[in-house]
């Protein structure tokens, strides 16, 4: 488990910044700024590979949280960048992100827990 609380905590900590990195921006940002959206591709990117190393008990015990979703985001991203579509990506830090930390934030302990 004690492993599991350091991806758990990647996880939060990259959804933290994301939220604060988009915080009152509109979608037409995303695509004006380059540097904010491959920040924001890379946390997505890390909040997915963080996912997928959390142990299958402790997904399966948490399935308020979109492990699935999560984890295919990232393969996504990493695999068939070409295909990114934008809109949801843009949806994804819009409503999901938003969603994700407090769901994160009642199963990560304290950092000075971990």
């Amino acid at each position: 488990m004690l492993k599991d609380d350091g991806y758990l905590l990647d996880m939060l900590n990259e959804a933290r910044k994301l939220a604060a990195r988009f915080s009152g921006s509109s979608r037409s940002e995303l695509d004006r700024d380059e540097m904010r959206r491959d920040a924001a591709l890379w946390s997505l990117t890390v909040i997915g590979e963080a996912a997928g190393k959390v142990s299958r008990e402790f997904r399966d015990q948490h399935g308020e949280i979109p492990w699935r979703e999560i984890i295919g985001l990232r393969n996504v991203l990493v695999h068939n960048y070409a295909e990114i579509d934008m809109d949801k990506v843009w949806g994804v830090i819009a409503r999901s992100v938003p969603r994700l930390i407090p769901a994160l934030e009642a199963v990560v302990p304290r950092e000075d827990e971990i």
